[in-house]
């Protein structure tokens, strides 16, 4: 299959999993309130797949998921921040499911400790194979704003091939 065709199924596929998002959110739950949390949660579900389908075809598509160098550094913290939160609510989870003895709750805490355990590797891999390629350095931006404009017969700028720090 070629890559025309890998674009075309996975935008397909987002478009199925967004179609079915929006009938997830509205069922009522037939009046039950736990049922309508657990479909709504089945929703958001098909809503983030929905997301990662989108992001591998424009991947595939060479669509630029490029991130300024000082921007990424922020993002890291961010992603750093919420493991330690995500690890917290992990040891909080298996606790409370070794507490319990409603087999019905303990499935849904467990539904939910591996979505948490899942998260950390999965931000990793975002940031290290998706965005970190792709990272703009604050310098080269300077240079593709400033030193490399035309001069269109004007007198030449004695700094122009200096860069932003003053150095050559």
């Amino acid at each position: 299959m070629d890559k025309k065709e890998i674009i075309k199924r996975l935008n397909k596929l987002a478009d199925i999993e967004e179609e079915y998002a929006l009938k997830l959110n509205d069922v009522t739950g037939f009046g039950n309130e736990q049922v309508m949390m657990l479909i709504k949660s089945i929703g958001y579900d098909s809503q983030k797949h929905a997301g990662l389908y989108r992001a591998a075809a424009n991947i595939l598509e060479g669509k630029s998921m490029s991130i300024m160098g000082s921007e990424i550094e922020d993002l890291e913290d961010d992603l750093k921040d919420h493991v330690r939160v995500e690890e917290q609510m992990i040891r909080q989870v298996k606790e409370i499911k070794n507490e319990i003895e409603d087999e019905r709750v303990k499935a849904l805490l467990e539904v939910i400790e591996i979505d948490e355990e899942y998260h950390h590797p999965l931000m990793e891999k975002i940031l290290e194979i998706v965005l970190k390629p792709e990272i703009l350095e604050d310098e080269e931006v300077w240079k593709m704003m400033v030193g490399y404009l035309p001069r269109h017969g004007h007198v030449l700028d004695p700094y122009a091939d200096l860069d932003y720090r003053g150095t050559s």
